[in-house]
């Protein structure tokens, strides 16, 4: 893995080497296109056919010495001068062209560059901000879940659980049925004691000889 890995290092660079030197021949290529002595000669041909359709196009007539008569035709002094002219400043032109398309790409290139210092920023705003906002969200259930917690407890201290009370109120009728079986005992003998303490009374009131009258 690690020969794999040096491997795809080696061609990666290789490979990145190559774009760079394509790129830089590009560039190099479109310098010298817009060199003066590579462009003009194209527009110049292009420039003399179009005089040669203005000279024909642009004919004056020649009049004789007393102005009756034509006696030939002329390309016209005017368009002469103006050819003459726009060829003087043909080359000025080409590279007036050729600044400002060039200011052109700078202005489209700096608007980039500001859009992404822009949006870098911008993400390093959010960033903060979500930092804070998620320190905040934190220290917020923090705090929700202390007092939840404190709550269940003081309710627990106050409140049993559904078995204990349950438990303890089968506790207490079990309690109370014994109870209640225990004071049925009592008075079931004491009704029966009471009984016969007062047959033995009825006896000795009606006159039976008592105990020490007979041993007498």
């Amino acid at each position: 893995m690690r020969t794999l890995g040096q491997g795809h290092e080696s061609y990666r660079e290789v490979a990145l080497g190559r774009l760079i030197a394509i790129k830089e021949a590009e560039v190099t290529f479109y310098i010298d296109l817009l060199k003066p002595e590579k462009f003009l000669p194209a527009f110049w041909t292009k420039l003399e056919e179009v005089k040669a359709t203005g000279i024909k196009a642009n004919q004056v007539p020649q009049l004789s010495a007393d102005g009756r008569n034509v006696i030939g035709w002329v390309t016209s002094k005017v368009w002469q001068s103006t050819y003459d002219a726009l060829a003087l400043d043909l080359p000025h032109l080409c590279n007036r062209v050729i600044r400002l398309e060039g200011v052109k790409q700078e202005y489209i290139w700096e608007k980039g560059e500001r859009k992404k210092a822009l949006k870098k920023a911008a993400d390093v705003e959010m960033g903060d901000a979500t930092s804070e906002a998620q320190r905040i969200s934190d220290l917020v259930n923090k705090a929700v879940a202390k007092r939840l917690a404190k709550k269940e407890g003081n309710a627990g201290k106050g409140k049993q659980p559904a078995k204990e009370r349950k438990k303890k109120t089968s506790a207490g009728s079990s309690q109370k049925k014994d109870a209640a079986k225990d004071a049925g005992k009592r008075k079931a003998k004491a009704a029966s004691t009471g009984g016969k303490g007062h047959k033995r009374k009825a006896s000795r009131d009606q006159g039976g000889p008592s105990k020490k009258t007979r041993q007498n």
